[in-house]
């Protein structure tokens, strides 16, 4: 029975991707069903190496909290028909496309001058990572990569610290590339060059796979933004989905291996564990073993800048709580956190933080941004999407700098009324009065 459910799963989850990816190679500019693509691999692709692949015990000894949600048939059960659900939603949710949003300048006549000043601050972005570089306290360390995954950084030295916001601004400039290229009508060669340079240079310092993960899907978004996508679908995506899968078998050997298993899958690729347990978690009523109240690690988002000299009661990020409930630890006041986690997303964060409600506050959320980035122009369509896809991958807290930057372009966008699209009708669960008019025009509400 197990074993047919997933089937059944996999199956219509491979229909949805087919689907989304017809209508997007046939040019339907829905941004939502983006979320598709990112949400397979994590959620689909996992249910297939279940059936195929043999159980991973090994994962279970890392994570004993996992174990208990594989026995328990209801939760499995809740586990498909909500990520069967999922896409569903999204594509009901969709912006009509004839009413989805244009770069429409109101009315400036400074409008090139404006363009030329995006394109110079989008350089200046993309550079100074660089010229950070430079401040490094230890260039040995630097020039090692990954160095800070191998753990041969002390914690709390110089070099972490300088890594991490290293870290930050490295995401921040090749999230930058994809905006470039939206912004560019035709790059010259040399304007390539660089920025593939500059690109690989920053993905090297910093370590880390998901540098190289974030810049390819960024490029990605922006392909689809611009119409490339179109009738160039099936390619484009081979081509991004090798390089990564080339990237990550080199990593892989480079970084880990001297653990020799792939005990490390579940952290890296698979979130179906995660929801898994999340649900297992507010089926039993037990959610609030992990997350003391409602919001909770979301929380965490808000107040991340404030130093907790300052404030002692600040929330820890989300991968705290939920690793840490993985593998048996409980959280006392005063005690040492875990500092390594498993990587998370929006969907179980939402349960465990809101319970049943969180099944809609997820999926939802997701069409809310499809519905603000089909609204807006091509700049923050590319920046929410950029959101939408982090927010399927990992938790807000660990690309805060990204996040900062989508919030301050809406808020742009918003006072200076850069886009606009005449109301037409609203819908239920989105319609707030003339007032929400000008975030969510009633077209996409």
């Amino acid at each position: 029975m197990t074993l047919t459910l997933k089937i059944i799963t996999l199956l219509w989850l491979t229909i949805a991707l087919g689907k989304a990816a017809s209508l997007i190679s046939r040019g339907y500019r829905y941004s939502v069903l983006m979320a598709i693509f990112p949400f397979y691999v994590y959620y689909a692709l996992p249910l297939a190496a279940d059936i195929f692949l043999p159980t991973n015990q090994e994962m279970f000894d890392v994570f004993p909290g996992f174990r208990q949600t594989t026995d328990d048939f209801f939760s499995l059960t809740v586990y498909c028909l909500f990520i069967s659900l999922c896409p569903l939603v999204w594509r009901l949710g969709r912006c009509p496309a004839k009413y989805q949003g244009e770069t429409l300048v109101s009315g400036s006549r400074n409008s090139g001058h404006k363009k030329n000043f995006t394109i110079a601050l989008l350089w200046v972005i993309m550079i100074a990572p660089l010229i950070y570089l430079l401040l490094c306290p230890d260039f040995g360390a630097l020039l090692t990569y990954g160095s800070i995954v191998r753990g041969e950084v002390l914690a709390g030295s110089d070099f972490e610290r300088f890594h991490a916001t290293l870290s930050l601004l490295s995401s921040v400039a090749l999230a930058s590339q994809g905006i470039y290229i939206i912004r560019r009508r035709r790059m010259a060669p040399i304007e390539v060059t660089i920025a593939l340079c500059v690109a690989l240079i920053l993905i090297y310092c910093n370590g880390k796979r998901y540098s190289f993960a974030l810049w390819l899907g960024c490029l990605y978004i922006a392909f689809y933004v611009k119409g490339w996508l179109r009738r160039r679908l099936v390619v484009t995506t081979s081509v991004f989905v090798l390089s990564f899968v080339i990237f990550s078998v080199f990593y892989q050997s480079m970084i880990r291996r001297a653990e020799g298993s792939f005990w490390s899958y579940p952290i890296d690729y698979r979130r179906d564990e995660h929801l898994k347990f999340a649900i297992y978690k507010v089926v039993n009523n037990e959610h609030r073993e992990v997350i003391e109240y409602p919001g909770q690690s979301l929380f965490f988002n808000l107040v991340a800048f404030i130093p907790r000299q300052y404030y002692i009661e600040k929330p820890y990020p989300y991968h705290v709580y939920l690793t840490a409930a993985a593998v048996g630890y409980v959280m006392k006041s005063g005690d040492d956190i875990i500092s390594w986690g498993v990587t998370s997303s929006i969907l179980d964060e939402c349960l465990l933080n809101f319970g049943w409600v969180g099944f809609l506050v997820g999926p939802l959320l997701l069409v809310m941004l499809g519905r603000l980035a089909d609204a807006r122009g091509d700049v923050m369509k590319t920046l929410t999407i950029t959101l939408m896809w982090v927010l399927l991958s990992v938790q807000v807290a660990a690309l805060l700098g990204l996040f900062a930057i989508w919030a301050i372009g809406l808020l742009y966008e918003l006072v200076f009324r850069l886009h606009v699209i005449k109301p037409r009708r609203s819908i239920w669960w989105m319609a707030a009065g003339e007032r929400s008019s000008r975030l969510f025009p009633k077209e996409c509400r």
